[in-house]
């Protein structure tokens, strides 16, 4: 049985609603949402926060850093400003 699937058999649709969203609370336990957007999933391709800073260790998506890049035109973490990419020595 696949354990997010919303059921309601013998309960109110809050009750089920209340179920799914405790479910999905505990799916995403831990991950760490994204300091550009907020959200833990990104709204263009579904994915979790995987881009890393070395420095301060924040997460961001792929998709925000790319926007943020191209915007700033600065290689730099947008939280820390520490260069986000390792120099090509």
């Amino acid at each position: 049985m696949e354990p997010f699937l919303l059921k309601i058999q013998n309960g109110s649709i809050l009750e089920g609603i209340g179920l799914w969203l405790r479910n999905l609370k505990k799916k995403f336990d831990g991950v760490e949402e994204c300091a550009i957007c907020y959200s833990v999933i990104s709204d263009r391709n579904f994915t979790f926060p995987r881009m890393q800073c070395r420095v301060c260790k924040k997460r961001f998506h792929h998709d925000c850093m790319y926007r943020f890049f191209q915007t700033s035109r600065n290689p730099t973490c947008p939280l820390c400003r520490s260069l986000f990419f390792p120099s090509p020595n």
